[in-house]
């Protein structure tokens, strides 16, 4: 399902009302965790890190093309509850805070995209559906590389050809992102072609889908860009 957002800041997709539905704050030490995956997809950013309640949510800062937690799985723990959330990018001071309701046993991932101008850039944050109870992996596909291209995302292997992503806009340009991982992988070897508006292939890379596992595909860099700034596929593992 679409959730809508502004760039520019981070915004609070749930509904507020949610937060009604929430402790202000959870103090146990062994209730359910929410979980948050982090990509930094932001050109010329410093490390970024998830500030909540003025605490670093991840110790490590994730560079440019990176992201939170382990090539296995990009979710890390947080505590839930209605918590002043923000994020900041090296050292620099994080922007305001605003409160979020953090659901315990959910599962959210952030996005920071655009090119970096003093240590800002726009980021989104929202709500994932993991609907991977099955033997096949999912997958979803999102277009932060800068400029006015579309592009399109296709899986292709011997006799089985998957389009992930079909012509979509730079995410500055959209007013929703898809929540849920739409397209059905089987288990095995893809090779993954991305392609401008013209259908020319741009990046190509070879993956393995696992199972009952769930990926979100982050295609970086900005249009015409060279080096680390060349168009390029950053795959995101995303696992209960």
């Amino acid at each position: 399902m679409p959730n809508k957002y502004i760039p520019g800041i981070i915004v609070l997709l749930l509904l507020s009302a949610l937060a009604g539905c929430l402790k202000q704050d959870d103090d146990t030490k062994t209730g359910p965790r929410a979980q948050i995956a982090i990509i930094n997809a932001s050109l010329d950013s410093e490390p970024l890190f998830l500030l909540v309640d003025g605490a670093k949510v991840n110790e490590e800062g994730v560079a440019f093309a990176e992201v939170s937690g382990t090539a296995s799985n990009a979710y890390i723990p947080l505590r839930p509850g209605v918590r002043n959330t923000s994020w900041m990018m090296g050292a620099d001071p994080a922007p305001e805070e605003k409160l979020f309701p953090w659901e315990p046993g959910a599962y959210y991932t952030m996005i920071q995209f655009d090119t970096a101008v003093n240590n800002q850039a726009p980021t989104i944050l929202f709500k994932d559906v993991l609907n991977i109870n099955d033997s096949v992996g999912r997958a979803r596909f999102f277009n932060t590389v800068a400029g006015n291209d579309s592009l399109s995302l296709v899986a292709v292997r011997t006799r089985d050809t998957v389009r992930i992503g079909s012509r979509q806009p730079f995410i500055a340009n959209v007013s929703s992102v898809t929540t849920n991982f739409a397209s059905t992988l089987r288990a095995g070897g893809w090779r993954l072609d991305l392609l401008n508006k013209d259908s020319v292939v741009i990046f190509t890379n070879e993956i393995l889908i696992e199972e009952n596992t769930a990926y979100s595909f982050i295609a970086t860099g900005e249009t015409g860009g060279v080096g680390e700034k060349a168009p390029s596929l950053l795959q995101v593992v995303h696992r209960k």
